[in-house]
């Protein structure tokens, strides 16, 4: 699953090295932490089960194609499609159990 601790996407940025003030690289790295504690905030809500309001939270942090806030979304997205609904996700139907023994082994005629 995703990381604590996941890396920072450059938001389609692309800028040459020493490129920058001091007042951006200190904004970016503000972005950067209170990026983290959200993520961390909404990770917490997934992990604790509570899938409704960590996918409300990954999807506040405005980074969808991130890969880890991505992969906690498709996460919680199964597990509270599975929760809420008990008839859904992978659990089969009632009318696909068997109940009854599987048929022997199949032979050749005549052995």
């Amino acid at each position: 699953m995703g990381t604590d601790n996941p890396p920072p996407t450059d938001d389609g940025k692309k800028k040459k090295k020493g490129d920058g003030s001091a007042i951006e690289q200190q904004g970016q790295q503000l972005a950067q932490a209170k990026f983290l504690r959200n993520y961390r905030a909404a990770r917490e809500l997934i992990l604790a089960g509570d899938y409704k309001g960590g996918i409300a939270a990954m999807h506040a942090l405005g980074h969808d194609e991130h890969p880890d806030v991505a992969n906690y979304i498709g996460y919680a997205t199964a597990n509270w499609a599975i929760t809420s609904n008990p008839r859904s996700g992978t659990r089969p139907p009632s009318r696909l159990i068997r109940t009854t023994p599987a048929p022997g082994p199949i032979t050749a005629c005549g052995t």
